[in-house]
């Protein structure tokens, strides 16, 4: 029998959890899969500079520059969860699949999914659930 799939994401995290049932036809999750982008929310400056204030002027600088690059960041960002949950859909036999991401970038995200890999997906949550303990997650996806 197929299990189904827990995918949690943010724009610093990404889970993948399994979820198990006993005999006695328990569930629980296994977590498969942990990662984190931990320079996502770094400042461009110090992303892309050997040095703060390595490009100092006199004249005021380009403060929307900043803010441009860090959306762009942040819509390649999203792009590349969208792939990677496409490729972890692919990879891993399921029945069904549950998905959580925050509200503000949940919509973007499943937009970009293919429409078997939507159809497929069972519950779709608008919640931030990346820090949430692993044998809490089930209970946010209980029917």
């Amino acid at each position: 029998m197929e299990s189904n799939l827990i995918i949690i994401v943010d724009l610093q995290h990404f889970k993948l959890f399994k979820v198990k049932q006993d005999p006695l036809k328990r569930e629980s999750v296994e977590m498969i899969k942990s990662s984190k982008n931990l320079d996502f929310y770094l400042k461009a400056d110090e992303k892309y500079s050997d040095r703060k204030g390595n490009f100092t002027s006199k004249q005021s600088s380009g403060s929307n520059e900043n803010q441009n690059l860090e959306l762009e960041e942040e819509r390649r960002r999203i792009q590349d969860i969208a792939d990677h949950i496409s490729e972890i859909l692919g990879k891993y036999s399921h029945s069904s699949w549950y998905f959580a991401a925050p509200e503000a970038i949940n919509n973007q995200i499943v937009e970009l999914l293919d429409k078997k890999d939507i159809e497929n997906m069972e519950i779709n949550l608008k919640l931030n659930l990346a820090n949430t303990p692993n044998d809490k997650i089930l209970d946010y996806f209980s029917k």
